[in-house]
């Protein structure tokens, strides 16, 4: 039996489905209800027109325009246009602390439309228009709106379980990465021709097996690898019930006059977001009075050194101030100042958890026994270095403890 002359729903079938007889029985009523659950053929002109992948250009600008605004309204920004993190926070930026422990939902809507620093902006909207530029044309603009949508929600919900709840995460991959995962199933679907599908299915590989291969990996870092997982998950499944419920034959998927809606619903409520901001602005902005600039922090470190006094008096409670003060007394053999400085910074109440579990700590904790160390005091700096030195999170700090004797050289 021909499948095709059955009307029967395929995945991947081609062609367009062949007008039915109505029954003569049939009423009015149940005549309307086959015209509304059909697609209407369209025109070249709205064949072209749906071709341009328009969708992906606005969003493309669209989150150029936000992390412009970005720009303007941040306490402090740093080389590449990195956002401090209190900059960050103050504009919608969550956290499993902030979002959800202290009630500030409106994050989870805003924070996937942010981004961190130019770089960060522009891989994202790079691989997005790469894979847009493909899927749009193919699923539409409603159903591509609404997984772009969905993923930035389901990429909010990975963050938020996978990462530690003091860990502030934004930016649009959970969005892209669901996108992604939507494209490689949907270049399987018939409707690609196998030109397009074999571009879309390299692409989604190209950009989807680094987004999300090191979170298997055990790979540590800035990226946030937990909102890519979940951002995939959400893109993999609309499009796989995209790809099992239309067979290829109208010239849209079914409902897709719902997804947009659903799509707008998702970016009223990201834009309704925008009023917690003022509810935490001042807040972040007097944290970020007592902490270096981030551009003063990325100065080489001669010249961190120099001004180490003024900067350590200037921000008693930022621990890279502290650091560089400590690494400048240990450099004039003023140890015991220098240990005085790095016991404070392990003691020190971190402002937003800002600073905890990063290289600042990390730097302290193997500063310290390298000090008592050549201060003679090796049994104290053998406990303390005893951990480092099978913490691989510490491998930077192995040449120094090494040449302190604290530590076999490794190979």
């Amino acid at each position: 039996m021909d499948t095709r002359a059955a009307g029967a729903r395929t995945f991947g079938q081609r062609g367009v489905r062949p007008p039915q007889a109505q029954p003569r029985s049939a009423s009015p009523l149940s005549a309307a209800r086959v015209v509304e659950q059909e697609d209407e053929t369209p025109s070249d002109v709205e064949r072209l027109f749906a071709a341009i992948p328009l969708l992906t250009f606005g969003l493309v600008v669209g989150l150029a325009l936000i992390f412009a605004l970005e720009q303007r309204l941040a306490f402090d920004v740093g080389p590449g246009g990195a956002l401090s993190q209190e900059s960050a926070v103050a504009l919608g930026a969550a956290s499993r602390d902030n979002a959800i422990g202290s009630g500030q939902i409106w994050r989870l809507f805003l924070a996937p439309l942010l981004h961190g620093s130019w770089s960060h902006l522009i891989g994202n909207c790079v691989a997005m228009a790469l894979v847009g530029f493909l899927l749009e044309p193919i699923i539409g603009r409603g159903w591509f709106g609404l997984i772009f949508a969905a993923s930035a929600l389901g990429g909010m919900a990975g963050s938020m379980i996978g990462n530690p709840s003091y860990m502030t995460t934004l930016g649009a991959s959970g969005a892209i990465t669901g996108l992604i995962a939507a494209a490689f199933i949907m270049s399987f679907h018939g409707r690609a021709d196998s030109e397009d599908a074999a571009k879309m299915r390299r692409r989604a590989l190209f950009f989807g097996v680094p987004a999300l291969l090191p979170l298997f990996l055990g790979a540590q870092g800035h990226t946030d690898y937990h909102a890519h997982l979940g951002g995939a998950l959400v893109g993999a499944a609309i499009a796989l019930g995209l790809a099992f419920t239309w067979d290829g034959t109208s010239f849209r998927p079914r409902w897709a006059g719902r997804a947009a809606k659903l799509a707008s619903a998702t970016l009223a409520a990201s834009a309704l977001s925008c009023g917690g901001i003022p509810m935490h602005f001042a807040e972040q902005a007097a944290i970020a009075e007592t902490l270096m600039p981030d551009a003063v922090a990325a100065l080489p470190s001669d010249a961190l050194k120099k001004r180490s006094a003024e900067l350590e008096s200037r921000y008693p409670d930022d621990p890279r101030a502290q650091l560089v003060r400590a690494t400048a007394l240990a450099e004039e053999n003023q140890l015991g100042s220098a240990e005085v400085v790095l016991r404070r910074i392990m003691k020190m109440s971190w402002p937003a958890r800002r600073f905890a579990e990063t290289d600042v700590h990390k730097r302290a904790q193997a500063v310290l026994p390298v000090v008592l160390a050549y201060d003679h005091d090796r049994l104290d700096a053998r406990d303390l270095a005893h951990d480092l030195c099978g913490d691989k999170t510490q491998s930077d700090s192995w040449p120094m403890l090494s040449q302190a004797k604290l530590c076999p050289k490794k190979d």
